[in-house]
């Protein structure tokens, strides 16, 4: 199949895991964009969308490891990294957290800027709960 004839069913696709996903038929909607990320795995979208399906129904490790390998495939670049992180954060995985910041400055030090915003808000959360 085309690259572009593929790009095409796949926005297809998760066009109709996002109209299943506001209809509440998450069934469906899990269905399709596993599917899709079958043979997609980088679909941001998509990846996006079935990491806050499964939050959503409280499979937050599924959730948060999801997220953590989509940055990972992604090279942990920094944008990425922290949007990952604060998604990761609100499943309340602290620790697969750090681990994504870590790993984000191991191979983008230039990163830290962009990641010190992240970093205070964890650690005044951190002392919060002390």
């Amino acid at each position: 199949m085309p690259i572009a004839a593929a790009s095409n069913t796949a926005d297809a696709e998760f066009a109709l895991a996002r109209k299943l996903w506001e209809q509440s038929d998450v069934v469906r909607c899990e269905t399709i964009l596993r599917d899709l990320l079958a043979r997609e795995p980088g679909h941001e979208n998509a990846t996006w969308l079935l990491a806050k399906l499964l939050q959503t129904q409280g499979q937050l490790d599924a959730a948060s490891a999801m997220v953590f390998e989509w940055c990972r495939m992604h090279d942990f670049d920094p944008q990425h990294s922290l949007r990952g992180a604060e998604f990761i954060q609100q499943c309340h995985r602290q620790g697969l957290a750090d681990k994504l910041c870590e790993d984000t400055l191991a191979r983008h030090p230039q990163a830290l800027s962009q990641l010190y915003y992240y970093c205070c808000l964890t650690a005044r959360t951190r002392q919060h709960r002390s």
